[in-house]
């Protein structure tokens, strides 16, 4: 796994706390696992990977989609066609060879990610009807960038949903492997101390819920987070310890399905369009709208995807499927896969633990679930060596998890050091509602009681407040200025910021700027070139997420 720093280790699910009360916007989730007798190691500030799996639902009716029901448990296997010409072509490492398509499918690929111009320029070879190729080939040309933008990667649509909405599309298997990206594991912060607790790590997480609409067929979970919700659901508690009423999150059977009247039927609204019976809407709204004369595109075929920032890698263009006594035709082209009659053969993988790791989370157990996790690098965003270092965290939401470690780390430390000297410590905590999801709320004000945390400065973004008080954390940074500044001039305070990169970590860097400018008369490339400079030094640290 991409930054991974260990192998591959099964941790026992301990507690599963809901943060959040029912009425609040998120259901925000503790986990507490048993880390004893594994490799990982950590400290406060660290993050670890989750190796998580896809809803076997949502697989299944892609696996219908795609027309595989009937083989999908058929071991096959991949090798690369000697006539590729894709420099360093490899067969996917990550998945056993043989394998089947269920296997891949559910612990291998990801399914979630919008497909890409070269994926949606694929599907068009594959679709017999010719207004809908039309589109395809649209929404992957350069004229067609707007619409590709809007209704695939900001709608988050799927391979299935794109399927869905192309009912003429039946791509071969083989093509389909070629351009699914490898299914990663999904990074949390720690929110606990391994002094406080040994053997025990807690980390902290909203439930993402993607409702159904905009070309998305059905409402979802996010891939980790619904997992994980689903996996605890039989031992959930409220933060009162009493045990949770769940709703449907005592489906075991995979996400919450908002199915439509008509099933999993095109989408009558939104950007799939209304696929009509002569042909594809004229709507340049939908997905399936005609294609301008001027806007269809040359298929290109072969194209090889672009490698994804966090390590996604690109389709494995060039591997070979040989379908054999099934009565499958041969793909065209792509992958070969050799069907057998008998069992899987032993895994091949190229990643340590893959296969080891793989028949334990198909063997998990509410009674003892566990989860697959592992170590990720982290190079700076720690506590500081000494308690006399002043601290500024800034953490809304879950951004506050990594603080919450820290806090529970010093007053370890404390207790172990003499002269328990502390250095001023300040929380910057927000979310939307102070009675509904202010989360590990009497830990932190314990903290403060005990001077552990110096200052709790929290802002509620939903609540009805009076004139002038903070919603957000950078307006409580405002009111703070002149004590801020002077803790980072004067003591060497150390600023740490955790959570949203798009908005709350950029509402604060411009924060900074603004009071850099207000209170040491910068001008507004000097309170840049200061916070840069702060940056280079460690002593402004961000730990953030998109």
């Amino acid at each position: 796994m991409p930054s991974a720093t260990s192998d591959v280790a099964m941790a026992t699910i301990v507690s599963a706390t809901r943060l959040t009360r029912e009425d609040a916007l998120k259901t925000t989730l503790d986990i507490e696992l048993d880390i004893t007798g594994t490799s990982i190691d950590y400290e406060p500030g660290d993050t670890f990977g989750v190796v998580c799996v896809n809803d076997k639902k949502e697989c299944d009716m892609l696996i219908d989609r795609l027309q595989l029901s009937d083989i999908a448990d058929v071991p096959f296997r991949m090798m690369l066609k000697q006539e590729t010409k894709k420099k360093l072509a490899v067969v996917p490492p990550y998945l056993p060879n043989p394998c089947t398509v269920r296997h891949a499918l559910v612990t291998g690929c990801d399914i979630r990610t919008a497909p890409k111009k070269a994926f949606l320029r694929l599907l068009a070879e594959y679709t017999s009807h010719d207004g809908q190729k039309r589109r395809l080939l649209e929404l992957s040309s350069r004229e067609g960038a707007p619409d590709y933008a809007k209704f695939i990667r900001e709608s988050k649509v799927t391979l299935y949903d794109i399927l869905c909405a192309f009912p003429a599309c039946t791509p071969p298997w083989s093509r389909v492997l070629e351009h699914l990206p490898r299914l990663q594991g999904r990074p949390y912060s720690c929110s606990s101390s391994a002094l406080a607790r040994p053997g025990r790590l807690h980390f902290v997480f909203n439930i993402l819920e993607f409702p159904s609409g905009e070309g998305r067929i059905l409402s979802r979970q996010g891939v980790c987070t619904g997992w994980l919700n689903r996996l605890t659901a039989a031992c959930q508690t409220g933060i009162n310890g009493k045990m949770e009423e769940h709703g449907t999150a005592t489906s075991q059977t995979g996400i919450t399905w908002d199915m439509e009247e008509h099933g999993t039927a095109t989408p009558q609204t939104g950007p799939a369009g209304d696929i009509e019976e002569h042909g594809t809407a004229t709507s340049q709204t939908s997905i399936t709208a005609d294609v301008e004369e001027h806007g269809t595109a040359t298929s290109q075929t072969g194209t090889v995807g672009d490698i994804e920032e966090h390590g996604t890698a690109t389709p494995q263009t060039g591997i070979v499927v040989d379908m054999e006594e099934h009565g499958t035709a041969t793909p065209q082209t792509g992958t070969v896969v050799d069907m057998e009659e008998s069992g899987t053969a032993t895994s091949q993988t190229g990643t340590v633990g893959d296969k080891w790791l793989l028949d334990k989370v198909q063997s998990l157990s509410l009674h003892m679930p566990k989860v697959p996790i592992y170590q990720r690098s982290n190079q700076y965003f720690h506590h500081p060596q000494s308690l006399d270092t002043p601290l500024i965290m800034i953490g809304p939401g879950t951004g506050v998890a990594p603080f919450v470690g820290f806090l529970q780390h010093r007053a370890e430390l404390k207790k172990i050091q003499a002269p328990p000297t502390l250095g001023a410590t300040w929380l910057f905590f927000g979310c939307r509602h102070k009675d509904k999801d202010f989360l590990y709320r009497e830990q932190l004000e314990q903290f403060a009681k005990e001077g552990i945390l110096t200052k709790l400065l929290t802002s509620f973004s939903r609540d009805q407040l009076p004139d002038g008080a903070p919603r957000y954390v950078q307006d409580n940074l405002g009111l703070h200025a002149q004590e801020v500044v002077d803790l980072i001039d004067c003591h060497g305070a150390v600023v740490y910021v955790c959570g949203d990169a798009k908005n709350m970590a950029r509402n604060v860097n411009e924060k900074f700027v603004d009071i850099l400018q207000m209170i040491k008369g910068f001008s507004l490339e000097e309170a840049r070139v200061y916070l840069m400079e702060k940056r280079q030094s460690r002593k402004y640290l961000e730990d953030i997420w998109s």
